[in-house]
């Protein structure tokens, strides 16, 4: 069961209103991303705000991942082509982590995913299951998509905002050095 409390004041009087639920359905409905099936941003929030029966590790690593071509996906192949790339990133998220790991739909395009005690080397090793995971079944589905991830640790719940910032940093420092990388390709530069 979830409960909430929240306090009314009526008429200069304070009343509590407690609401008692069965979670289930409402639960799966409140906390899931219908799409992917991961976790949402409401469930997110609601965890980094101390609100759930679970908590944020200790000591995590945080990563986050951004498909680099959604838009040309729904572009050149319509939005439910789009919807089967983001499956697709969230399916193989899904088998490329641990269970006590935290698997997120951010927004979008856009994931979280939060480790507990995992070193980085084996956070390396996850972001690769993932990108092989991913090749794989957009091979299968004739979809081609590109990820980009950055990665951060913390060994102190508290920093969460600093952990979040970093890794986004290092996520669109790689999408920048995709970009450069395509462009000078392009041009036929060669670099020695």
């Amino acid at each position: 069961y979830s409960i909430s409390v929240e306090k009314v004041v009526l008429d200069e009087r304070i009343y509590y209103l407690i609401l008692i639920q069965q979670q289930g359905k409402l639960y799966k409905y409140a906390y899931k991303d219908s799409l992917t099936g991961l976790y949402n941003r409401n469930y997110w929030e609601q965890l980094i705000a101390g609100m759930l029966n679970r908590s944020i590790p200790e000591r995590y690593t945080l990563i986050i991942i951004d498909m680099d071509n959604l838009k040309r996906i729904n572009d050149n192949s319509g939005h439910l082509a789009g919807d089967r790339a983001i499956w697709i990133v969230g399916d193989s998220i899904k088998r490329s982590i641990r269970s006590q790991d935290i698997a997120i739909r951010y927004g979008g395009d856009e994931f979280l995913i939060l480790l507990a005690n995992t070193k980085m080397d084996i956070v390396k090793n996850v972001i690769n299951r993932i990108k092989r995971n991913i090749r794989k079944k957009g091979k299968e589905e004739n979809i081609e998509i590109e990820i980009s991830t950055g990665t951060a640790c913390s060994g102190c719940p508290c920093e969460i905002g600093k952990v979040i910032a970093l890794a986004d940093s290092k996520m669109y420092k790689e999408k920048a050095l995709k970009r450069l990388v395509r462009t000078d390709s392009k041009k036929n530069i060669s670099f020695q």
